[in-house]
């Protein structure tokens, strides 16, 4: 007679404060960068940050877009995936982001699930 067992593992990430602001560095970095193009705020782009802080200490993020529309056409959408370990990645990433290319009308959103 065979026995087969099963096993499962989870763990549980507690995101500290000082956790999440290291890992969104680079992001308002980002943010930063859209300010300098006069595309946002520096309001806006601190309540962005300040938002992306709290759901990511809450845990309550999977995702979240940086977009860059004009006239209601999406022109660009950087897409950061926050891992299990509360770190995030985003894709075709070759550096900063540059917002300068952008007409003067262009507006810059921020998307979260």
């Amino acid at each position: 007679m065979a026995y087969t067992t099963t096993a499962t593992r989870s763990t549980t990430v507690t995101a500290t404060e000082t956790r999440v602001r290291a890992v969104l560095r680079q992001v308002n970095v980002d943010l930063l960068a859209a300010v300098a193009s006069g595309l946002v705020s520096r309001d806006r782009s601190d309540g962005w940050y300040d938002d992306l802080v709290f759901m990511l200490k809450a845990d309550a993020l999977k995702h979240f877009e940086i977009r860059v529309k004009d006239n209601g056409k999406l022109l660009a959408a950087w897409r950061y995936e926050v891992s299990n370990d509360g770190s995030l990645t985003l894709a075709d990433r070759g550096g900063g982001l540059s917002f300068y290319g952008f007409s003067p009308t262009s507006t810059v959103s921020l998307t979260i699930q």
